[in-house]
């Protein structure tokens, strides 16, 4: 019983530290995200690949080790809409964030 106590503090413990590591991520993003206002479409480039690489790591970890960890919708969302990574979805991305601050719908 005294392992079983052990265990469930240092899974307390980890998904408080896991939850403030996600909401550093979705400030990262909504950052990123903002910051496509301000360059035109061929200076956005760079921002697209941290965006992308952000969502590769999301996307994994999800996936691999908390399938059963809820994320928000902001962060569903976000790894929803930048998972296709061809040209016509980086322009269309961009051309919503231009006009919007939310996912598209």
């Amino acid at each position: 019983m005294k392992e079983l106590v052990e265990r469930a503090s240092e899974f307390y413990y980890t998904k408080q530290q896991i939850d403030m590591l996600l909401r550093a991520c979705q400030a990262k993003i909504t950052e990123l995200i903002n910051s496509l206002k301000q360059v035109n479409f061929d200076e956005s480039r760079h921002i697209f690949e941290e965006l992308f690489e952000i969502q590769i790591i999301l996307s994994d970890i999800k996936n691999k080790y908390l399938f059963e960890f809820n994320f928000n919708d902001f962060l569903n969302d976000f790894i929803y809409f930048f998972d296709r990574q061809d040209e016509y979805n980086v322009h269309y991305l961009y051309t919503h964030f231009q006009q919007s601050d939310n996912f598209p719908s």
